[in-house]
């Protein structure tokens, strides 16, 4: 399946049990794109806000690839969906100043 930047998905951490990683088709000013990697650890989300708020905060999370059942098919597909469609509904109401990331061992680095 081809996809832009700034598509993802979000999977069961399978080296850290209890965590997330998010799964992003990121790109470069040449029109480059490669396929990354973002652990998200309880210091990411947690107390401070939710793991929505989290994805929400960051411009590299576009489209959230949502696993749905196809209405004609009965079969699963993977749909494209603007992340704050998908998510806004679970985001907290509360504004918050974006805070720093830093990224666990082995993962790529986020902007705000």
């Amino acid at each position: 399946m081809q996809v832009e930047p700034g598509t993802f998905l979000i999977r069961f951490s399978e080296t850290k049990p209890g965590s997330f990683t998010i799964g992003y088709r990121g790109g470069y000013p040449s029109g480059e794109t490669e396929a990354k990697h973002y652990l998200v650890t309880p210091s990411d989300h947690a107390l401070h806000k939710t793991l929505p708020d989290f994805i929400c905060q960051h411009a590299q999370f576009r489209d959230l690839l949502q696993l749905i059942t196809d209405p004609a098919s009965g079969q699963l597909v993977l749909m494209k969906v603007n992340k704050h469609a998908a998510l806004d509904p679970f985001c907290s109401k509360r504004q918050r100043t974006p805070e720093p990331f830093l990224p666990a061992k082995g993962y790529t680095p986020l902007c705000t």
